[in-house]
């Protein structure tokens, strides 16, 4: 086809000495394959067997109701534990993600929960920056990015998520001030309802000192 193919070789864990594939891609067809393997892939790349190989497809929104699609195939030549689109070229997606919340209210939440604040909620993917989906402001699903929502209190958001096997990061969010409590616990006996209180009551006291 004439588009380059980018090889990418690992570094850790023994670099080529361990049992880690090169990466070969032209951006919408990756495949991994051992090093010896290079030479008759980058020769033969458009007749590799793209047809048998999975189809990843990548659903982004360039604007509040508009999504569009990157599809990209991967052989990945018997070879798992590798995210694959850290090898694809989702450059439209993420340019599109810039143009559509670069205007957008942010601040250390909406940071730590990866969203734009526009004309609604705008949901950002946490690793590849492009934006998976749109919702109101009043209609906050029960998850977004990992962390579990909870807006049954007006004006207020509760969240959290576990970080590993023994933590769980819980916030607490005033949606009219824009403040916000961030607190780690351990995921033993976590009780989401006192935690749930134990923020808002923080939250509360804030407001009242700033009055």
């Amino acid at each position: 086809t004439g588009d380059p193919i980018f090889g990418y070789a690992p570094v850790a864990n023994g670099g080529l000495e361990g049992d880690y594939p090169i990466v070969l891609t032209d951006g919408t067809r990756i495949t991994f394959v051992r090093e010896n393997y290079i030479p008759s892939a980058l020769s033969g790349w458009d007749s590799l067997p793209w047809e048998e190989g999975k189809e990843i497809v990548v659903r982004y929104m360039d604007g509040i109701n508009t999504v569009q699609k990157i599809y990209v195939k991967l052989l990945n030549g018997g070879f798992y534990g590798i995210n694959a689109l850290q090898f694809a070229d989702l450059r439209h997606a993420q340019n599109s993600c810039m143009a559509l919340t670069q205007s957008m209210y942010s601040a250390s939440w909406t940071d730590t929960l990866n969203v734009a604040l526009g004309e609604g909620v705008f949901v950002i993917d946490p690793v590849f920056r492009y934006v998976t989906g749109h919702f109101a402001w009043n209609d906050w699903p029960e998850v977004v990015n990992g962390w579990s929502i909870d807006a049954e209190t007006e004006g207020r958001l509760f969240c959290f998520r576990q970080a590993g096997n023994f933590r769980v990061i819980a916030i607490a969010i005033n949606l009219e001030t824009g403040w916000d409590c961030e607190k780690e616990y351990l995921a033993v006996g976590f009780n989401r309802e006192k935690v749930r209180e134990e923020l808002f009551s923080k939250l509360k006291s804030r407001s009242e000192k700033e009055i």
